[in-house]
């Protein structure tokens, strides 16, 4: 399912040799607490490969949403970009 793909996507990334990823947020209008969790778990496997995510296109509710929850702050170091 939707881990296999984002799995996949992370494998892609690092066989570039890319060590920027960028998550381009911009269909996203709303997320709940498990769509969060997925993030926040993906974006640490990231990491783990050595690469830097880095959040684009967040629309305001988004950023609110990620701040009110805590999410900004439990991935400390993460560039929320709301281009």
């Amino acid at each position: 399912g939707h881990i296999d793909t984002l799995s996949a996507v992370l494998q892609k990334v690092d066989e570039r040799g890319d060590k920027t990823l960028l998550v381009d947020c911009g269909q996203i209008k709303s997320i709940d607490a498990n769509g969060l969790q997925i993030l926040h778990v993906w974006l640490q496997c990231a990491r783990f490969r050595g690469m830097e995510p880095k959040i684009i296109n967040l629309s305001e509710g988004l950023q609110r949403i990620m701040m009110i929850t805590g999410f900004a702050q439990t991935n400390a170091g993460l560039c929320l970009d709301g281009r």
